[in-house]
């Protein structure tokens, strides 16, 4: 059981009525990061869901060559079906395919084609082709999705994530890497409050 605290206890517990905020930025291309998000996020949310609202953003880390433009498939499924966390989830279930591995020799016209191609082979857009315009901003809307994509991996740069996951708890309290995986709902209960 992991240690908590009285400062970290005081952070934690604002003492009103509003719920929380607890933020977990995820790499695309990251094992943990789909560990967590199919494991860990939905207990996480089942136990603390009454006190955190619970938020998902993406980010790009250095070494995931191919992040960015999954991360940017997402803000156009998002900005045009509305789907972001189904698209996430379906991204993940079909991250061998783009991970750097699996792409070494291919170009990026090549790797937004596969991602366009689990759009369309998952029923979330109709045509490969129309999707990998999105991708490229040459479509209307197109450059907004990249932009979305970009402010959001900003706004982690500037919140210094550097691992995958990395759970932001009321703006002040970090946990990170794949360490925080391996955490028990005790562990986790042992430096958050519930009640």
């Amino acid at each position: 059981m992991l240690a908590r605290s009285g400062a970290l206890q005081r952070r934690l517990s604002s003492g009103s009525s509003s719920k929380g905020e607890w933020r977990v930025f995820l790499d695309l291309q990251c094992a943990y990061g789909q560990q967590c998000y199919e494991k860990q996020l939905p207990m996480l949310k089942g136990e603390f869901g009454d006190r955190f609202d619970f938020k998902v953003s993406l980010t790009s880390l250095p070494f995931h060559v191919n992040a960015f433009t999954a991360h940017t498939a997402v803000k156009v499924v998002e900005d045009l079906k509305g789907d972001r966390e189904k698209f996430i989830a379906t991204l993940y279930k079909h991250r061998d395919a783009y991970i750097n591995s699996a792409t070494e020799d291919l170009s990026l016209m090549e790797v937004r084609t596969k991602l366009a191609r689990v759009a369309v082979d998952e029923g979330f857009f109709d045509h490969v082709g129309m999707f990998v315009g999105y991708l490229k901003g040459d479509l209307q809307d197109g450059q907004g999705a990249i932009d979305a994509a970009w402010k959001e991996h900003q706004e982690s740069i500037h919140k210094h994530v550097v691992e995958s996951p990395t759970h932001l708890v009321n703006n002040t309290t970090r946990f990170e890497g794949p360490e925080s995986l391996a955490w028990s709902l005790d562990d986790w209960k042992a430096f958050l409050p519930t009640k």
